[in-house]
């Protein structure tokens, strides 16, 4: 069976793993075969590994769209020339996609962070709307919502 997977999975093997396989069909112990097996198992797993990536990167590339939305705020990027000018550029802000959204919260969550000292502390909570990606700040005291003119005139 091991021999088939290695055949099946032939075309995801690199030439290493190609190489390495054929030595392995030469010895002829109980060990090389559970070798053969985990690298069978371990191609089949990076195969389907690139075919997630593929997906991923729409994903990804509509999340970093998200957390971008977010960045340029002018508060953050207020924020983020602050900590830039505080630590001389060796810390930045940590931008987090918390949650996405799901059938109960139609929201993505973006967490933004700040360095204080050798630790980060969450700093703001925002929420973009699935389908418009209007930004709302999520005020974690009151657990509540506002719109960025709400939290705005509140801050001052």
């Amino acid at each position: 069976m091991c021999l088939a997977l290695f055949y099946f999975n032939k075309h995801y093997l690199s030439a290493f793993n190609t190489i390495f396989m054929k030595h392995l069909l030469n010895i002829r112990t109980g060990l090389a075969a559970m070798l053969l097996a985990a690298c069978c198992c371990t191609t089949e797993a990076s195969a389907q590994s690139r075919r997630d990536n593929g997906e991923r990167a729409d994903i990804s590339s509509r999340e970093n769209n998200i957390v971008k939305r977010v960045t340029d705020l002018p508060e953050v990027q207020a924020k983020m020339q602050e900590v830039n000018a505080r630590t001389r550029g060796k810390q930045k802000m940590r931008f987090e996609l918390h949650r996405k959204p799901d059938e109960s919260i139609p929201y993505y969550w973006v967490k933004v962070h700040e360095p204080v000292g050798g630790e980060y502390t969450e700093l703001y909570n925002f929420f973009l709307k699935q389908t418009s990606y209007e930004i709302m700040y999520y005020d974690v005291v009151k657990d509540s919502l506002m719109d960025l003119t709400a939290w705005r005139a509140q801050r001052k």
